[in-house]
């Protein structure tokens, strides 16, 4: 009896185990809640797990006509959702579960309509204008031909043609009211749209805000009193009315010197330095600048000759400070103190300190071999007043000194010079290629030629924004999602603009960041120009702040994004640190001129293993800012991501999902324009993309590949 339970309990175990391998090799169930959506002529269609049988490996997604009548049926992996275009008509889908043992039941049927997509409009009629102060009214008639419209959108630019586009704005009337436009000269035109597409361009009109760019200035002639003090006075011209002036001071021989800003009719210099200058007037508005006035001659008489005695020098203040300057190696050279010929293999190294007042310290050592001797090396230093006018640099001396190496030879050791003194003619030039544009000095006739560099000075304050370039696409969105956060090359910790603190580095490179808000942006660049200028050393840190327009221009399958964004600062600093050179050792902060900034950027996302990269383009003209990123000659800049404002809004491949904080978005018409241009054309667009700020308007779909014939062609969202 015994035995028999034994056997019956073995039996029953078996029986178990076999009941257990069949279920674990069955087909899955049906899925589960089945659902279909329609937007438009976009189709969702979503679903769960089957709740009975085994796991299912994917699952396959069965189309029919409304009359069942098969269409394909089409793998999904193990996807739980879908969406894509589907032309008009009626149809019933269904979706089954797949793995080894083969395919389960079909879930629910669902049955839906794709309604037909109307015809595009035709373009807009009677486009007509009117201005009042600053605020410009709108009217227009729907189109005589094509589709209903849906809404339009106004078009403004700066040049006929629409070359350089300003702005697009939606409106889903007639007619539209602008107030507080910036004086200045548009021009604008108006398009349709609905469901079918964008119509072609209205007839293009022009307009005037503000009466116009000013006309130049009449400058009177400069009345010189005691002090000596410069007063001078002008009158506006005609056309708009400006809203400041420029002052260009230049030489006698048309060397420009400096610009100064200044407003109303009238200004008052005191403290004039002596000298003989040429200056010119431009008037400034929200248009643009006029045409220089007519050029008067400024003559400033001296207070002193300076030279042995204890005179007062003079020294215009716009060249006063540390000028230098190396050079690693030159030809054969004549020491003229010491008529010793050599060859500066060495080089040589130059330095002239001037203040205002024209007190000056001078020094320049060069060093070579010469016919007798092995290592030959001069260092000639004067202290004295300084003179600058007519082209003409002359240097007073009030002590000279020269210490000579000659291999113990004649001259050598240290001896005091003559006081005579030493006359230069010099050509003073701006040199534009550092963030602060300092002046390059061309030294000739005298003891040696030289090309000094100018360490610091304030910024130029009359440097002029940039034009929109042509090719460039304005777009309406402060930043997408993906962007958000730091963006950084080496060091972004350089400055703070939460406290001002500022931390430069000691050698070599550079270091810039981007980062990216959702309101705007911040971006800062620093670099330390280690021994490339001369003794004392230059170190600079550019930050600027503001507003961001990002427009996609293409997209690159499912990888890489590419576009326009114009950087627009509200805020911006330079800071200039000298070191190694005494008494002017420091850090100066300035404010510039915020300029607007035009740039092409790339966006790579992290997908399978690759690193995400951001990239900032440098292929259109830049202003004088502009080199805070495009200092070189790269086209490109590439930064890495340093961190995130919420790495929720990171998700590795997948497509650029939109402005931070809204749905997804669709390319602004400007680019929509731009493919209408070739007839029959198939129009890219986003996957998942939808106007900004249209409100009631639906999502335009992402298209089917239209070579794969099927939903096996469309893009789908990770």
């Amino acid at each position: 009896m015994r035995k028999k339970s034994v056997v019956t309990a073995l039996l029953v175990a078996l029986v178990s185990v076999c009941d257990a391998s069949v279920v674990s090799a069955a087909p899955p169930g049906a899925p589960t809640n089945f659902q279909a959506t329609v937007d438009g002529s976009t189709v969702s269609l979503s679903w769960g797990a089957p709740t009975t049988g085994a796991a299912p490996s994917s699952y396959a997604l069965i189309a029919r006509t409304s009359t069942g009548a098969p269409l394909g049926t089409f793998n999904m992996g193990l996807a739980t959702s879908f969406a894509t275009v589907a032309p008009n008509g009626s149809f019933s889908v269904s979706v089954v579960a797949v793995n080894s043992f083969g395919t389960g039941p079909e879930s629910a049927v669902r049955t839906f309509s794709v309604p037909s997509v109307p015809a595009p409009p035709g373009p807009p009629l009677g486009l007509g204008v009117s201005v009042s102060g600053s605020t410009v009214t709108f009217s227009w008639a729907p189109p005589a031909s094509g589709g209903a419209p849906g809404s339009y959108v106004l078009l403004a630019g700066l040049s006929p043609g629409f070359a350089s586009p300003i702005a697009s704005v939606p409106t889903s009337a007639t007619g539209l009211t602008v107030a507080g436009v910036p004086a200045g000269v548009y021009y604008v035109r108006v398009v349709a749209r609905n469901a079918g597409g964008v119509s072609t361009a209205s007839t293009e009109v022009s307009l005037t805000v503000g009466g116009g760019v000013p006309g130049a200035p009449t400058l009177n002639a400069p009345v010189v009193t005691a002090g000596p003090t410069v007063s001078l006075s002008w009158a506006p011209g005609a056309g708009g009315a400006p809203t400041s002036y420029t002052l260009n001071v230049s030489s006698a021989t048309g060397v420009p010197l400096l610009s100064v800003p200044v407003s109303g009719t009238s200004a008052v210099f005191p403290g004039a330095p002596s000298g003989t200058y040429l200056l010119t007037l431009v008037a400034q508005n929200a248009s643009g600048a006029s045409a220089p006035s007519n050029q008067v001659t400024l003559v400033v008489a001296g207070a002193g000759t300076g030279g042995g005695g204890g005179g007062t020098g003079s020294f215009p203040t716009a060249l006063s400070g540390v000028w230098q300057n190396t050079l690693a190696s030159g030809g054969t050279f004549t020491n003229t103190a010491t008529g010793i010929q050599f060859s500066m293999t060495q080089g040589y190294s130059a330095q002239f300190k001037v203040q205002p007042n024209g007190e000056f310290y001078f020094a320049h050592y060069s060093s070579g071999v010469s016919s007798t001797c092995s290592f030959v090396s001069f260092f000639d230093q004067m202290t004295g007043l300084a003179e600058f006018s007519n082209g003409r640099l002359t240097l007073r001396p009030r002590e000279r000194r020269l210490d000579v190496n000659n291999c113990g030879g004649p001259h050598s050791g240290s001896s005091q010079r003559p006081l005579t003194p030493v006359t230069f003619d010099a050509e003073v030039s701006d040199y534009p290629t550092s963030l602060d544009t300092t002046l390059q000095m061309q030294l000739s006739n005298g003891p040696y030629p030289l090309a000094l560099k100018l360490l610091n000075r304030p910024p130029p304050t009359n440097v002029q924004a940039p034009a929109q370039p042509p090719q460039f696409q304005l777009g309406p969105y402060p930043a997408y999602e993906e962007f958000l956060g730091t963006w950084g090359v080496y060091e972004t910790d350089f400055y703070n603009p939460q406290t001002g603190a500022t931390l430069f580095r000691d050698c070599c490179g550079d270091g810039r960041f981007l980062r990216i808000r959702d309101n705007g942006y911040e971006a800062g660049f620093t670099f330390a120009r280690e021994n490339i200028e001369g003794v004392c050393k230059r170190d600079i840190i550019y930050f600027e702040r503001g507003t961001a327009n990002f427009l996609i221009t293409d997209m690159r399958g499912s990888a890489t994004a590419q576009g326009d964004v114009r950087f627009t600062p509200t805020e911006a600093r330079l800071f200039v640190r000298i070191r190694e050179c005494g008494r002017e050792d420091g850090t100066t902060s300035y404010t510039v001129t915020p300029q607007p900034r035009y740039h092409r950027w790339s966006y790579t996302p992290a997908i399978a293993g690759s690193t995400e990269e951001f990239m900032i383009g440098c292929q259109y003209p830049q202003g004088h800012w502009g080199f805070a990123f495009c200092y070189n000659a790269n086209p490109w800049i590439s930064l890495q991501r340093r961190n995130q404002l919420d790495p929720a809004l990171h998700r590795a491949g997948h497509d650029l999902t939109g402005p931070s904080g809204l749905e997804s978005i669709e390319d602004p018409l400007v680019s929509a324009e731009r493919a209408l241009a070739a007839p029959g054309a198939v129009r890219l667009r986003h996957a998942g993309l939808e106007p900004v700020g249209v409100p009631g308007e639906r999502p335009e779909p992402a298209y089917l590949d239209e070579a794969s014939g099927g939903a096996g062609g469309a893009r789908r969202r990770q």
